[in-house]
């Protein structure tokens, strides 16, 4: 018990003497341990929040959006075995008019409030709701937008202004935050008026038992297919299959690797800081030995100091993580419209707290076992053989102090080198990751399609010579298209097949083998690198693709660079799509490229084009393309601003690291400093050796960084594309200069610790 005490308490002094080093590795460790079990958790709570508030509101599982729903459909529909309920709505696509901007809108139109069974809203129950006014999704605050305020839409006849009567959250949608839709809900005839229909259009639907909800799907698209009944879209929405699953499963995924980072950036350091304090008493180490004490018994002495950090780090890292855990779940549930019920789980708790202490003593237990052995001699052999080698070529005084320092303290200057490099290497993955979305945005998604703003149709719409004379008419336009979109599945896999004209002047093809649409091609397809690379699809290849209830087989004659929709895109001619779904002469978007001098004036031209084909009784949405790119560069940047986080928070443990090093390495040597002092050289000749060691610790790990970065890169991008966005590789080497900059800028900053130290204590 004494010795335990004693022990103890020699720690516990350790730790104090070195207090700012300690509170550097707590930090870090708490930071890592405390993240991995946040992200680990948050799974579990998102899913539980999604159990609880489905069951709680009914939510639908599909959702049939036809061209009007008569009771004999709603019947048909109802008697699919494993149904359970059934209610109709009327859903709109169209646009909203809020303090000087159009927003997108979904109008849904329901016939009684009272007695609404799916899909029901959380709070108190709406009884009553005057014709002309509306309940918003909370989502819409974000906008400002408050009870009691007047919001704009568009009807045949003209404007038609909703009054804000309310918010409330339905987790059938997604927030406006993430979806950039606004979610309304009125009474059915004002519906109606916005939209042209004459009834609902929608049948929101609840299964029995949810593992056959793939076979009801099924069934009910055949049924309703039989009956020459044509579907708009077909939706799925489970507990285990929601919106945005694979966005929690990857964002899990991607916190665990960052707080993993930043865990192992804290045991560098805690490697760094315990070689140097058991440098700092070689000679104490030595005094043990002479007095016959084991290695086991030295080991003892030092070790204790060391992983006491490490479970205060853990301890203060798990509850740190609930916290995070909190919320991340508040943050998907907030996307998802639901109240948050989070869960405790053990195991999880456990996992990440052997995570931490295990690994983390690691880092504790193979510095300690080297530090008390004997291996100063060979150092100093090694770093004077090494100096005399240099000294042959004439290398500076500076420059000779600064080698002699590193290589005296190899495993210490070595680390921290490796920590340099890991900074640098991050900053060019990060660099690489971003320049190789924008890229792809841009070569893969905008620059081949030359339109400024589209309609699109919520059902779809005969084109009519009419049609093409009033968009002749605008004199902004220069040429506009007529394309025929269709969802399908491709192996299971959601897929936009696009219908285009064979002689498009929208959308330019950036074909990667194969070839172009022939005159005579009537089954030939164009499939993105993506599907081709996921689904090992060759041109030649003949593919079957369901949509709607029928599968067709369809040539692929080339393969395309294209990652709209995910990547997930199939290109068709627009009249084999068409009579592959008896559609002709249908079609879903009106593509538009207007003159060069209107192309700022594009919202106001696609408003003015919507309003025109209102008045033929046409209704459609508009989506400009200056939106969608500012949607898609806000989530780029709010997906690398993760990551620049991070980097940041390396590069602050970094900073402090090197700064730890190089004022070791001062007092190391402090008496010969001293004595180079009292021999009549002046402080800045110190200062001037202290910058050039920083240097040398920079120079290396910039080169490991030349070595390893665009590797790493390479890996991280390749990771993104399957999993997250399919994107190409582009490597910025630009990235390799800044990191340089970076890398000096951190070295020579931290080497400023020192110096002061030097200008105070000299």
């Amino acid at each position: 018990m004494k010795k335990i005490t004693f022990i103890t308490m020699f720690s516990l002094r350790r730790i104090r003497k070195y207090l700012s080093s300690s509170l550097l590795v707590v930090i870090g460790i708490s930071i890592g341990v405390g993240g991995i079990f946040a992200a680990t958790l948050t799974g579990g709570s998102v899913q539980n929040s999604i159990d609880v508030e489905f069951t709680r509101q009914n939510v639908s599982h599909l959702s049939i959006v036809t061209s009007g729903v008569t009771p004999e459909i709603k019947e048909i529909v109802a008697d699919i075995p494993n149904v359970k309920e059934t209610e109709l709505r009327l859903l709109y696509k169209t646009d909203l008019f809020y303090n000087n901007s159009w927003k997108r809108f979904i109008l849904i139109g329901i016939s009684d409030f009272s007695n609404i069974r799916i899909s029901k809203f959380a709070g108190d129950p709406l009884l009553e709701l005057s014709e002309n006014s509306v309940i918003l999704d909370s989502s819409a605050r974000e906008l400002g937008i408050k009870e009691g305020e007047s919001v704009q839409s568009y009807s045949p006849q003209g404007p038609l202004v909703f009054t804000v009567a309310g918010f409330y959250r339905n987790p059938e949608f997604l927030s406006y935050s993430y979806s950039g839709e606004i979610i309304g809900y009125c009474q059915l005839e004002p519906a109606k008026t916005v939209s042209g229909f004459a009834s609902p259009n929608c049948i929101l639907v609840t299964v029995e038992d949810l593992e056959q909800v793939d076979k009801t799907h099924k069934a009910i698209s055949t049924a309703l297919d039989e009956r020459n009944i044509s579907v708009i879209s077909f939706e799925k929405n489970t507990p285990l299959d929601y919106h945005i699953r694979d966005l929690v499963i990857q964002t899990q995924f991607l916190i665990i690797m960052v707080s993993f980072m930043v865990l192992l950036s804290a045991c560098i350091f805690l490697w760094n800081s315990t070689t140097a304090l058991l440098l700092e008493h070689k000679r104490e180490i030595q005094i043990m030995e002479n007095l016959g004490l084991s290695k086991m018994q030295r080991f003892s002495m030092y070790f204790p100091s060391r992983l006491y950090l490490v479970i205060m780090g853990t301890l203060i890292g798990l509850p740190l993580g609930w916290g995070f855990h909190g919320y991340l779940t508040s943050y998907f549930c907030g996307i998802l419209n639901i109240e948050t019920y989070p869960i405790f789980s053990i195991n999880t708790l456990v996992l990440a707290g052997f995570v931490g202490i295990i690994f983390s003593s690691i880092f504790i237990i193979i510095p300690t076992f080297l530090g008390i052995r004997d291996t100063g001699k060979a150092e100093m052999a090694f770093s004077s053989s090494f100096l005399r080698f240099l000294r042959v070529f004439g290398k500076s005084f500076s420059l000779d102090i600064a080698l002699s320092s590193i290589f005296m303290h190899k495993a210490r200057n070595i680390i921290s080198i490796v920590g340099l490099a890991f900074f640098v290497c991050l900053f060019v993955v990060i660099q690489s990751t971003g320049t190789s979305i924008r890229t792809t945005l841009d070569e893969e998604i905008y620059d081949i399609r030359y339109y400024d703003f589209y309609i699109i149709f919520d059902l779809p719409t005969e084109s009519t010579p009419e049609i093409s004379q009033f968009i002749d008419s605008i004199e902004e336009v220069e040429h506009f298209e007529f394309w025929y979109v269709k969802e399908g599945l491709l192996d299971r896999t959601s897929v936009r097949i696009s219908g285009i004209p064979k002689t498009t002047e929208i959308y330019n093809p950036n074909i990667v083998e194969g070839r172009y649409f022939e005159d005579t091609d009537t089954s030939g397809v164009l499939v993105s690198t993506y599907l081709s690379k996921r689904n090992q699809i060759s041109v030649g290849d003949i593919i079957s693709i369901d949509i709607g209830p029928r599968t067709v087989e369809l040539e692929v004659v080339g393969i395309i660079r294209d990652a709209d929709n995910d990547g997930k895109t199939i290109l068709i001619p627009i009249e084999a799509l068409q009579t592959i779904t008896n559609s002709e002469n249908k079609i879903t978007h009106i593509m538009i490229d207007l003159v060069p001098s209107a192309e700022k004036i594009s919202e106001d031209v696609g408003i003015s084009t919507k309003v025109g084909l209102l008045k033929m009784h046409i209704y459609g949405t508009i989506r400009t393309k200056s939106e969608s790119k500012e949607k898609t560069e806000k989530m780029t940047g709010m997906f690398l601003l993760l990551f620049y986080s991070f980097l940041v928070l390396v590069g602050v443990v970094v900073f402090i690291n090197t700064a730890y090093t190089l004022t070791l390495n001062v007092i190391n040597r402090k008496e010969e400093l001293k004595l180079l002092c009292i021999l009549g050289a002046e402080k800045s000749k110190i200062f001037r050796i202290i910058v050039v060691t920083s240097i040398m610790l920079a120079l290396p790990a910039w080169i490991l960084s030349l070595i390893f970065g665009p590797h790493l890169s390479e890996i991280f991008v390749h990771y993104v594309s399957t999993n997250l966005l399919p994107i190409g590789y582009t490597f910025p080497r630009s990235s390799l200069i800044f990191g340089l900059g970076l890398d000096l800028l951190i070295s020579l900053i931290g080497a400023l610790y020192p110096i002061v130290y030097v200008f105070f204590r000299f």
